[in-house]
């Protein structure tokens, strides 16, 4: 999905909605920009997190989602080999991490959505289960965003052929 993806009210919140319903303190999604997750929107984001909107992709715990169609369920962050190292775990205290990979209609993964802890934490199988809704709610925004972009792109372009040609276009 080309384009740079603001993050609208849609997107809050449903990142303040999985946070609520997850009582997990920290919700973001993140896409995938050249070699960079993009953070489209965030909740709970304190101090430099709130502030820094890209990160590494080999420095994010999201990028061990891209090539996976399961979710990522970490209890404590300090303890697993993919997360130990991550920015979120050592400079922001990240301790618990589940996310999924935000995977278009083709199979393509464009980015993440995932809930993080600051303590060690057990998920359960229902809540594995609501952030996968959550997820899929996301993915079916972003798409209706891109259609939108896709749209609007159209419309220009035709408007341009009709300012150059003389009459009416049927």
């Amino acid at each position: 999905m080309p384009g740079k993806v603001s993050a609208g009210e849609d997107f809050n919140r449903l990142t303040r909605l999985a946070a609520r319903s997850l009582s997990a303190p920290i919700s973001l999604i993140a896409l995938i920009e050249d070699e960079q997750f993009h953070i489209i929107s965030g909740f709970g984001l304190e101090g430099g997190l709130a502030e820094q909107r890209d990160m590494p992709r080999g420095q994010s715990i999201c990028q061990h989602l891209l090539g996976s169609s399961s979710p990522l369920v970490i209890n404590d962050a300090l303890s697993d080999t993919l997360a130990c190292g991550s920015l979120l775990v050592k400079d922001f205290g990240v301790r618990s991490y589940l996310g999924f990979p935000l995977r278009t209609a083709d199979g393509f993964v464009v980015g993440s959505f995932c809930v993080m802890g600051v303590q060690v934490r057990a998920w359960h199988h229902e809540e594995i289960a609501v952030m996968q809704d959550f997820s899929e709610l996301a993915i079916t925004q972003l798409a209706a965003h891109h259609a939108g972009v896709q749209r609007h792109m159209l419309v220009e372009r035709l408007e341009k052929i009709s300012a150059r040609l003389p009459g009416v276009i049927y």
